[in-house]
């Protein structure tokens, strides 16, 4: 399951924690992060398209005001920074589903 910036508060992450407990299923959280001046930069080259596939109007002052509100994650988990090669990230994210598949089965 992947969460977006709505869940930057703990409280609304609390709800996934619960059905992942009560299924008995392996949560893998991955913060998702960049710097502030690589977020910019994105964003202002994301406005800037006349065809996007996204229909989303966030601009900097959307993500300063999030920003604001953003929550440590309580439970373990793993943080990629997308301004530099996320392979080595995401091969970890792989291990840790297929290590508990594997106590699973």
């Amino acid at each position: 399951m992947l969460l977006d910036a709505t869940n930057l508060v703990e409280a609304r992450r609390r709800r996934l924690y619960t059905i992942a407990d009560q299924r008995d299923v392996k949560l893998v959280m991955v913060r998702v992060e960049a710097p502030p001046e690589v977020v910019r930069e994105r964003l202002a080259a994301r406005n800037r398209q006349e065809q996007r596939e996204d229909h989303s109007d966030a601009d900097w002052s959307v993500y300063e005001r999030m920003r604001r509100s953003d929550e440590p994650i309580s439970r373990s988990h793993f943080t990629v920074d997308t301004s530099e090669e996320i392979g080595p990230a995401v091969e970890m994210v792989v291990r840790e589903i297929t290590r508990w598949m594997r106590g699973v089965g």
